[in-house]
C-alpha cells in the first residue's frame, strides 16, 4: 500500500542512475530522469544524498521530481540541495487556492505556507523550476471558491514565475469519492466502464452538480481571460476552449 512505500537508499539510487547514464549516452537521446517515488522529498536526508551524490559522481542528468510544501518548508538544506542541482523540474500539488479547501483535503498547509515556500525557492533562484498543480470543481466547492483558486494560481505565476496547471476535478477512487453522498452527489461505479468518461458531458455535469451550467460557462469564460494572460487552465471538454500555447508571467493578483 501507499503508506508502506519504502524507497531505495540514496547510494542504491545513485548506482542505478550511473548505470542509466552510461546506457543513455549509448542508446537513448534523453538525459532526463523522472522520479516516480511516492514523493521525492518525503525523506529529506535521502533526497539530499541523491542530489549531492549526482554532483559528486559527475552525473549530468535533468531531474523531474515531486515535492510537498511541508517537506520543503521543513528542510532548508533540501531547498539548498535543489538549488545546487543540475537543471530540474519539481512538481508540487497545491490543489486549492483558499484555506478552507486545503483543510478539507487535509493538505497540512495553508495559502500563506505556499507563498512562504515559493519565496524560499525564489530567494535561491529556482522558483521558475516549480510546476504547481491546482484542481477546480471539487465536490464541496462553490463558484466563488473556484475563482479564488484561479486568482491564487495566477498570483503564484506572476510573482514567482512558476509553471501553473489547473484541471477540473475528475471522479476517481479516493476519500472524496467515498464522501460524495455528503455533497448530494450519487456515485456511479459504471462510470469507469465508459470510454473516455473524462470527456463525457453528461457525467461531467452529474459530478459537478453543485455548479450550475451558467456558473460553469462563467468559469470557462474566466479561463479565456486567464488564457490571454498565459495561465494554463487544462479544461474538461464540456465547452470548447483553445489550449494556451505558453505560460506568461503577466497575471493579476
Amino acid at each position: 500500500g501507499r503508506r508502506d512505500w519504502r524507497g531505495r537508499s540514496s547510494g542504491q539510487v545513485l548506482d542505478l542512475l550511473e548505470e542509466y547514464s552510461l546506457q543513455a549516452a549509448e542508446k537513448m537521446r534523453t538525459e532526463g530522469i523522472l522520479f516516480t517515488d511516492d514523493c521525492f522529498t518525503r525523506d529529506a536526508e535521502r533526497s539530499i544524498g541523491i542530489l549531492e551524490g549526482l554532483e559528486h559522481r559527475g552525473l549530468d542528468l535533468r531531474l523531474f521530481v515531486s515535492a510537498r510544501i511541508t517537506d520543503l518548508l521543513g528542510s532548508p538544506r533540501l531547498v539548498d540541495a535543489l538549488s545546487d542541482a543540475r537543471p530540474f523540474s519539481v512538481a508540487i500539488g497545491i490543489e486549492c487556492g483558499y484555506d478552507a479547501g486545503l483543510d478539507k483535503l487535509r493538505k497540512g498547509f495553508g495559502v500563506q505556507q505556499v507563498v512562504d515556500c515559493l519565496s524560499a525557492l525564489k530567494d535561491r533562484g529556482i522558483s521558475q523550476n516549480a510546476c504547481l498543480s491546482f484542481m477546480i470543481g471539487l465536490p464541496f466547492e462553490t463558484y466563488e471558491q473556484i475563482t479564488e483558486t484561479l486568482a491564487f494560481s495566477a498570483y503564484c505565476m506572476d510573482r514567482f514565475d512558476c509553471t501553473i496547471g489547473v484541471a477540473w476535478w475528475l471522479p476517481m477512487p479516493s476519500q472524496l469519492w467515498d464522501d460524495l453522498s455528503e455533497y448530494g452527489i450519487v456515485s456511479r461505479e459504471e462510470l469507469f466502464h465508459l470510454p473516455h468518461f473524462e470527456r463525457n458531458r453528461e457525467q461531467f455535469h452529474h459530478y459537478h452538480a453543485n455548479l450550475s451550467r451558467l456558473e460553469i460557462e462563467k468559469i470557462m469564460k474566466l479561463h479565456q481571460l486567464y488564457y490571454s494572460m498565459g495561465l494554463n487552465l487544462i479544461e474538461v471538454r464540456t465547452v470548447p476552449v483553445n489550449r494556451p500555447k505558453r505560460i506568461a508571467a503577466d497575471a493579476v493578483a
